[in-house]
């Protein structure tokens, strides 16, 4: 069980902060159950879930854990296989997100932004479901990074490349 005030990823919709526990004062709620009352950090709309939810839920990583996570993102690989066929790509960024791994949202944007550079290469542009996900996928890491280290989203990017290549610490 959470507390008020701790900062929560919920499902794929993003980073929350847990404002009440309790019953419900609203009619279309169960009165019988006990539910958390989730405001967005960044975007979003305020989400009521019962406390038992089956949706995913965790709290957010710790400075420590992120700076952890960020070193290794450069060791995260993308697998080559998938890339190729594009006919499943949707079907593996979904499983990929659903997943709720964080390295396997990294890979898929990493794999997405691979993609994105051989489109420009050649003149073209990303296939929209391919920029379809990779908003997503971002926005999951992101908006979590920017939570932890107390930084718009918008921010992360260049945050994670001065991490990597040694500037911040």
């Amino acid at each position: 069980m959470y507390s008020v005030g701790d900062i929560v990823v919920y499902g794929n919709k993003g980073v929350y902060r847990i404002d009440e526990i309790g019953l419900p004062q609203m009619d279309w709620l169960k009165p019988q159950r006990e539910y958390y009352t989730l405001i967005p950090l960044f975007d979003g709309e305020r989400i009521y879930t019962p406390i038992d939810t089956p949706v995913f839920m965790r709290k957010i990583m710790t400075k420590v854990e992120a700076m952890d996570f960020i070193m290794r993102m450069p060791d995260i690989l993308v697998d080559e296989n998938e890339c190729k066929n594009p006919r499943s790509m949707e079907s593996y960024y979904k499983t990929a997100l659903e997943s709720h791994s964080l390295d396997k949202v990294t890979m898929v944007i990493k794999m997405i932004y691979a993609k994105k550079l051989a489109s420009k290469d050649k003149g073209k542009k990303l296939a929209q479901v391919d920029e379809k996900y990779l908003k997503q996928a971002a926005g999951i890491l992101y908006r979590e990074l920017a939570a932890v280290f107390d930084i718009e989203p918008e921010a992360v990017t260049d945050f994670i490349c001065d991490i990597i290549d040694g500037k911040t610490v």
